[in-house]
């Protein structure tokens, strides 16, 4: 668990530090590693307690190290680690690791490469990784298996062949358009039923109010009252279904008509 190891280590050097032990220096370095290997993009030297060690000529090469990193520059880290060869490789725990800090490095640089391409020779990958083409052959089947690459390899004429995601993006945008026009006409559906329950009510309270003075009440027919609401008798609730009939017919021709885009697209 990288994570929890990056807290670790970054606790051990505000410990060390504090202290003043030189030991801080090296618990840095274990900091840098943890920090690449668990593929966050926060430079480590970002923070106030890092920062001051940054341009410290015992740690130059991590910092150089993390820029290419976070650059995705594969060919600059293999040099800084040429250059740096002795000063980065001679800690037992840094050595045991900067492959895996390499190989995930190699991964994303060869995930952004084939980005623009349908189909691409795995010779031309290995040229720009520096590796064989079989050890790329064995990368990409590992990240076909994973699902970070969609394609597959044609062993006949050694190349990736990928598939586009751009049908699936869009079969994804259109599905969430038709849930959103789903949920449009649901709520177009609802104003109605509202609009009905409640002209239904006005109509009657209305209806109620007509009898004065000693007379029954409940049986007369109220006048318009004082807000300037129309009388609701039977036209009126006519009126009030049409309109929630309206509203859900409206949201329901929406829907239909983005489905139709739907189908075209």
């Amino acid at each position: 668990n990288w994570s929890a190891a990056q807290v670790d280590f970054f606790q051990s050097f505000l410990n060390y530090d504090e202290a003043g032990s030189p030991q801080r220096i090296q618990v840095l370095k274990y900091l840098v590693v943890a920090q690449m290997l668990m593929g966050s993009e926060i430079d480590p030297f970002d923070s106030q307690e890092t920062k001051p060690y940054k341009n410290d000529p015992q740690i130059t090469a991590m910092t150089d190290l993390v820029g290419a990193y976070q650059l995705r520059e594969v060919h600059t880290a293999e040099k800084i680690l040429k250059e740096n060869h002795e000063t980065i490789m001679a800690d037992p725990f840094i050595r045991a690791y900067i492959d895996d800090v390499l190989g995930g490095l190699r991964t994303q640089y060869l995930i952004d490469l084939i980005q623009p391409y349908k189909r691409i020779e795995l010779s031309f990958l290995a040229n720009h990784l520096n590796m064989t083409p079989l050890a790329v052959e064995h990368l990409l089947q590992t990240l076909i298996l994973d699902g970070r690459v969609q394609g597959k390899i044609d062993g006949v004429h050694n190349r990736l062949l990928l598939t586009s995601t751009s049908s699936n993006l869009t079969s994804q945008k259109y599905a969430a358009l038709r849930r959103w026009t789903d949920a449009l006409e649901g709520v177009g559906q609802e104003v109605g039923r509202k609009l009905t329950h409640s002209y239904a009510g006005g109509s009657m309270e209305r209806g109620g109010g007509g009898g004065g003075g000693g007379g029954p009440g409940g049986a007369g027919q109220g006048g318009a009252g004082t807000g300037g609401v129309p009388p609701l008798g039977p036209g009126g609730l006519l009126g009030s279904s049409s309109l929630a009939a309206g509203l859900s017919g409206s949201s329901g021709a929406l829907g239909g008509g983005l489905g139709g885009l739907m189908m075209k697209g």
